[in-house]
């Protein structure tokens, strides 16, 4: 009879024990989040290296994304337009690293289409300018090259690349 209450008791404890652990990772979960946005993909890799059992990891990542903390067209649409503020990278590039974090197609799509046109293409003409600049002693066909190639690299659309650098050229 002792045995059977002793053994209840460490069932209730460990159960307790168990909640206390899961809200403790979750909250850790909640203050990784709220540092700075993060997707899906990020928040359960955390969670991995936290070393949070893996049958939790779902309901954890559910519980977050309920709670606000976790949204990936949240996060696609702050990721593309720091990228492209910041970096300058194109929406090849951007687009390239939201698949690689597992974002939906639908919301790259999203947050690529509220990246300002106008503003996209005076970047890209700025990024040219600024390579001709720095690119003196080549030929035109390699200067054009190089141009094209450094655009490529920073993600933009090899069709506008062509486009912009046969125009500026053709000014200068």
């Amino acid at each position: 009879m002792i045995a059977e209450q002793n053994n209840s008791f460490t069932k209730i404890g460990m159960a307790t024990a168990n909640e206390k652990l899961y809200k403790d990772y979750l909250d850790k979960a909640r203050r990784f989040c709220a540092y700075t946005e993060r997707c899906t993909l990020e928040t359960t890799t955390r969670l991995k290296q936290l070393g949070v059992p893996h049958s939790w990891i779902e309901p954890m990542i559910d519980e977050l994304s309920k709670g606000g903390y976790i949204d990936d067209a949240r996060f696609a649409s702050i990721f593309a337009r720091s990228k492209f503020n910041q970096n300058q990278w194109g929406k090849v590039k951007i687009a390239n690293a939201l698949t690689a974090r597992n974002i939906a197609p639908e919301c790259i799509s999203n947050a690529l289409n509220e990246l300002e046109e106008e503003r996209y293409v005076a970047t890209l003409k700025h990024l040219i300018e600024k390579k001709l600049k720095s690119s003196k002693e080549l030929s035109d066909y390699q200067l054009k090259g190089k141009i094209i190639e450094y655009c490529l690299q920073k993600g933009y659309e090899y069709d506008l690349c062509l486009k912009l650098t046969n125009k500026i050229q053709t000014t200068l």
